[in-house]
């Protein structure tokens, strides 16, 4: 008798501890998962012949080699050095391919980047044909800028439902999966879902549109910037032009 007493309390126990848990757990559309390329700052590694995003920035790295360079001083010195390609979504005036150096530090659109590290790589064979495989750490801090505006307000929208900014904007949601478009030109692949844009009483305004992670339009009088694309989620910020 004492012991199924016992069972029975320890049985009691772990479903007390059970429903604890189920309780303080948020549902996983309330778990924040950490994304890179969207926080303020971020020390990301690319590989030689190798691209990465962080926020509106695709950074490809190539030619990872020992050579001659000029310092901040412009004094001339000799060690490793990496060409970057950096494209700035939506501004391609600030787009640039720049070769930089281990400490080198610089500005480009709303970020700042440093250059931690360069790897040359080593071959398996000396004897192979082809260059060894290196890449380049960055440090890249996002930089506060008036598109951070107190007035703009974070809309996250799930798929096949709508959300609602104001009295005059709703946006449906849905298509999300992968797909291509065309930045400056340049063809990219990866995460896009489809937008319906509505504007009260502004029927030839409304549209439809696939849209990226990073991209920013306008419509009507509001700028929206699609800050992230997860799941069955979509993330945007929306301001107003009051121009």
């Amino acid at each position: 008798m004492k012991k199924l007493y016992l069972i029975l309390k320890i049985l009691l126990v772990l479903g007390v501890l059970v429903a604890v848990a189920y309780l303080v757990t948020p549902p996983d559309d309330e778990v924040i998962i950490k994304r890179p390329w969207l926080t303020k700052e971020a020390v990301v590694d690319i590989c030689e012949n190798c691209k990465k995003d962080f926020g509106d920035l695709k950074i490809g790295a190539k030619r990872v080699r020992e050579d001659d360079y000029l310092d901040a001083n412009a004094k001339k010195q000799h060690g490793n050095v990496v060409e970057l390609s950096i494209l700035v979504r939506g501004d391609d005036s600030k787009s640039k391919t720049i070769t930089v150096y281990e400490g080198q530090s610089f500005e480009i659109g709303a970020y700042s980047i440093l250059v931690e590290k360069i790897d040359i790589g080593v071959k398996a064979d000396p004897g192979l044909i082809g260059t060894a495989m290196g890449g380049v750490t960055l440090k890249i801090t996002q930089l506060a800028s008036n598109s951070d505006s107190k007035n703009d307000k974070a809309l996250t929208i799930h798929s096949n439902t709508q959300g609602q900014y104001g009295d005059d904007l709703r946006i449906g949601v849905g298509n999300i999966g992968m797909g291509e478009y065309e930045i400056n030109g340049v063809k990219e692949s990866g995460v896009v879902a489809t937008l319906w844009l509505y504007v009260r009483d502004k029927s030839e305004k409304n549209k439809t549109i696939t849209v990226y992670i990073g991209q920013s339009f306008k419509i009507d009088k509001y700028v929206i910037t699609v800050t992230d694309i997860h799941g069955e989620l979509v993330s945007l910020r929306i301001g107003e032009d009051f121009k």
